[in-house]
């Protein structure tokens, strides 16, 4: 059963015992997404706070499919949260303005976090329509809903990039789901320069001393060299997450065996979950566009000891293939409690 399968389920009951599990999985999400702005309000670098609030918006993408997914949980409270997240945008913009006294490195491809993705859809913009034959609604639906005139399913996505929701088809809601996830992946790639806080300048240092001991040495060599560094140095397992992910696309992208460098990814982020005392399971969530054999993993819930001593993912037999090898397994992991 694959991921949108599970999400923008119709209405139904559920028992005490699974509405205070989601209940407090749905909280603790939310206490890392407010603790991630505070911490991306109160850096005093601009690549900091961008990528504290990146982190942020990720796991807000986690918390959105929860409460789609379970009609019981309080969408005001995460709208609540688009307020915070626009104060350190604007931060970070005046800390971009000319003459600003922060260090302004630049972004060196769009962030996914002023990117509005491309949706022909029905907007909040006068009264709500269906986006299959474009019925006027009653009112805005809240989750996934049947349209009264055609019949067919309407999901309901909620942008953070324009704070509004959107009615969207079943396959918008898919394309939706994958873009959002490929521009991350692509984010992470291509701003591995900021990451590493090092200018293009200073790279080509390190490759020209590099190629003292290796004439073939190239600027990927260098910044892997920077990024085996920065790994060691720190200390953070969220961000040693973080930076094994951005080696193995890095590794991908040149042909090379990444398999490892993902698995230390997903390793360093169950370490990083283990640290809150509320986290006590999690569940393997698919992708839209992830391959038959992690869609048969799909759903599966177990315990933060269980998850680091069988470390399920990557799955072994992934099918997916993002540059070139296969094996580039996008399954993540969601926060579960009793």
């Amino acid at each position: 059963m694959g991921f949108f399968d599970n999400i923008f389920k119709g209405v139904k009951r559920y028992p005490d015992s699974v509405k205070k599990r989601i209940s407090l999985s749905a909280e603790g999400l939310t206490r890392i997404v407010n603790e991630s702005i505070a911490l991306a309000s109160a850096a005093t670098s601009i690549e900091n706070k961008k990528l504290r609030l990146d982190y942020a918006m990720k796991k807000l993408v986690e918390l959105i499919k929860l409460a789609n997914e379970y009609p019981f949980l309080d969408f005001r409270k995460i709208s609540s949260i688009y307020d915070s997240i626009r104060e350190v945008r604007n931060e970070i913009k005046e800390m971009e303005q000319p003459g600003s006294h922060s260090v302004n490195k630049g972004i060196t491809e769009t962030s996914p976090l002023q990117t509005g993705l491309s949706i022909s859809s029905s907007e909040t913009k006068g009264a709500p329509v269906c986006p299959y034959c474009s019925h006027e609604l009653s009112a805005m639906p809240l989750r996934r809903t049947e349209c009264p005139s055609c019949n067919k399913i309407i999901f309901v996505w909620y942008s953070t990039t324009q704070n509004m929701k959107k009615l969207v088809t079943e396959d918008e809601a898919l394309r939706i789901e994958k873009e959002v996830s490929e521009h991350i992946e692509r984010y992470e790639f291509l701003n591995k320069q900021d990451t590493l806080e090092k200018s293009e300048d200073e790279v080509k240092m390190i490759q020209t001393r590099l190629k003292e001991e290796d004439p073939d040495a190239t600027l990927d060599d260098a910044y892997m060299f920077l990024l085996d560094k920065k790994i060691k140095e720190t200390r953070n397992d969220g961000e040693k997450s973080r930076l094994f992910y951005l080696k193995a696309l890095m590794l991908d992208n040149t042909g090379k065996d990444f398999i490892s460098e993902l698995s230390d990814s997903k390793k360093f982020e169950l370490l990083n979950l283990k640290k809150h005392d509320f986290v006590r399971k999690v569940q393997i969530i698919t992708n839209p566009d992830s391959c038959q054999t992690c869609k048969t993993h799909s759903d599966k819930v177990m315990s933060i000891e269980d998850a680091l001593k069988e470390m399920p993912l990557p799955h072994k037999d992934c099918e997916r293939v993002l540059y070139g090898r296969k094996g580039f397994c996008r399954c993540s992991y969601l926060i579960v409690n009793d």
